[in-house]
């Protein structure tokens, strides 16, 4: 019996499987495109904690666009705000199929009010990006940083998902926080998960890669119940002059 025959043969057989398994690994990223309206290529959704009645939110998105209905459905992109938060920073960018970048102009950035017919929330607004010159294979950034002054508002920040409607090569969700201020965090899924500890502050960091996209069936659950998501609960905040625990 030739054994160092076997030993080498036995080899190229793992060789080759680990090959196919990195091949399938490329494949299956390549797959989650096909037949899709446009793909997000990045997102990062970032919440600094500061204290009970402050908090930071920054967040940046790119998405490519692979089809007209793509465009149509991915032309703009929007925050709100309201006496409570205020938007220190947005901008964009467009880059085209051939790799040129331009960045979005004041003009196309505007504020406008988010319920336009209702006097009662005539303090809600909502600030907005219109992409200008996008075609299919075109490339849209956004991104964003608020500043909440009331912890009520960042709730509607504090449930992200992990699963789109179109594809998703990489999404990021931190969650950063005093390591005195308590959080309950649950997630349906399995993201890559870390938890840091520096300078009394605690870091929470999720990251999912190469998600497909959801897709709706006939008599399917509620989107709720088979999307995968985190979800973050404050355990107590300050709302005007009241402090509340959850």
């Amino acid at each position: 019996m030739n054994w160092p025959r076997l030993v080498a043969a036995g080899t190229v057989v793992v060789c080759a499987l680990l090959s196919a398994s990195e091949d399938g690994r490329h494949l299956l990223a390549a797959d989650i495109e096909a037949g899709e309206d446009a793909v997000l290529l990045e997102e990062n959704l970032d919440i600094e904690i500061v204290s009970e009645t402050l908090a930071r939110v920054r967040y940046f998105n790119r998405t490519k666009v692979l089809t007209v209905r793509g465009v149509e459905e991915h032309e703009g992109a929007s925050v709100s705000y309201n006496p409570s938060i205020t938007v220190r920073e947005m901008r964009g960018a467009v880059i085209s199929p051939e790799g040129k970048r331009s960045e979005v102009k004041k003009q196309q950035i505007f504020d406008r009010a988010a319920f336009a017919d209702f006097a009662l929330y005539a303090d809600s607004k909502s600030r907005s990006i219109v992409f200008p010159g996008v075609v299919p294979g075109s490339t849209l950034e956004h991104e964003y940083e608020v500043e909440m002054r009331n912890l009520f508002y960042v709730q509607g920040y504090l449930r992200f998902d992990l699963q789109e409607w179109i594809p998703a090569r990489l999404k990021t969700f931190t969650v950063q926080a005093p390591a005195s201020f308590v959080l309950r965090l649950a997630t349906q899924g399995s993201p890559e998960y870390v938890r840091e500890e520096r300078d009394g502050r605690i870091v929470h960091r999720w990251r999912v890669r190469d998600v497909p996209a959801l897709k709706t069936e006939y008599g399917m659950p509620p989107a709720d119940d088979v999307d995968s998501y985190v979800q973050v609960y404050l355990k107590a905040f300050v709302y005007g002059e009241h402090r509340v625990d959850a």
